[in-house]
């Protein structure tokens, strides 16, 4: 495993947590404003424009064919050197109502009952993100069904280390704000007894960081996987063996730990039931980090017993 890798890892936890504190201080109505006021500057200078005569609303009308028609000119140069119709096209016709729709909407929010109008363009402009990060995927997908091996396993790295970089991120900032929030909450319910307030909070946030140690260790796990898809690109050499034993353990002690988290975080509430303001006592398991452990684990000893079938056929031969 690389230093650089688990530097972008630390940092894109790092950066969870300095979010989930930052959004913590911010109003969510203010949050929202913030987030919605570049798009609807664009709308209101877009309707100053139609107001201004027929050849300001001609100006607006050609300014949203332009917008609405980019996703299917992207598309027309994509497939200028194939004639196979795939899933992703389908996507680039389908963002044209959504950018109608996102300009429309910005030029005319009064349209939109009630907090609509400031809510809508930052919902548009998530569905155009999702649209194309599905639209990456499927391609990276499809270009990977007849790929090489050694460029196949070349590929699955950096895939594999920004999943990481992802999970790390995701993990800490849901956890921790989440955390922060319910804090906020019983210090607020809680006025006449603030040094209990503040220990349930406290004792909330260090909840929250045991409970987000197996989205962690997921983490390292895509880690582990991104330095077995280097080895393995070189074949079953004795370096991928030792590396997928290693690797193996690693996955086996991050399920144990997983569910010893949770013990430990119920039993913790449980001791101090008492001098807590608030509680929130689970019985869940974290799947996605679990089965990540165990599919990889999985591939561990399929490398190991390839090894061994391949060192049999060897001396056989």
């Amino acid at each position: 495993m690389r230093r650089k890798e688990l530097v972008l890892v630390a940092l894109c936890a790092v950066l969870g947590g300095l979010l989930a504190v930052v959004g913590q201080g911010i109003d969510g109505g203010t949050q929202m404003d913030r987030w919605s006021a570049p798009m609807l500057a664009l709308g209101q200078g877009l309707r100053t424009l139609a107001l201004a005569g027929g050849w300001g609303s001609a100006a607006v009308w050609a300014v949203t064919a332009v917008v609405c028609l980019l996703p299917l000119g992207v598309l027309i140069f994509w497939r200028r050197k194939r004639s196979a119709w795939h899933l992703e096209d389908a996507l680039a016709g389908l963002a044209v109502p959504v950018l109608f729709s996102l300009l429309y909407y910005g030029i005319n929010p009064t349209l939109l009952p009630g907090p609509m109008g400031q809510i809508y363009p930052v919902a548009a402009v998530g569905c155009l993100l999702s649209m194309l990060v599905a639209a990456l995927v499927l391609k990276l997908l499809r270009g990977m069904e007849e790929c090489p091996w050694e460029r196949l396993a070349g590929a699955c790295r950096p895939l594999l280390v920004g999943g990481a970089a992802f999970v790390a991120f995701s993990g800490v900032y849901s956890y921790l704000a989440d955390a922060l929030a319910q804090g906020q909450e019983v210090m607020e319910q809680n006025t006449a007894d603030p040094e209990g307030a503040w220990f349930t909070a406290a004792v909330l946030v260090v909840l929250a960081l045991l409970e987000l140690t197996p989205y962690l260790m997921g983490a390292m796990a895509l880690l582990w996987g991104a330095e077995l898809s280097r080895v393995m690109g070189e074949g079953f050499v004795e370096e991928t063996v030792v590396l997928s034993e290693r690797t193996a353990l690693g996955c086996k002690f991050m399920v144990q730990a997983s569910v010893l988290m949770l013990l430990i975080s119920n039993l913790t509430q449980l001791a101090l039931l008492g001098q807590l303001r608030s509680t929130h006592f689970s019985v869940y398991i974290p799947l996605f980090p679990l089965l990540l452990a165990a599919g990889l684990f999985l591939l561990c000893r399929l490398v190991r017993r390839g090894r061994e079938l391949q060192v049999d056929s060897d001396s056989i031969i």
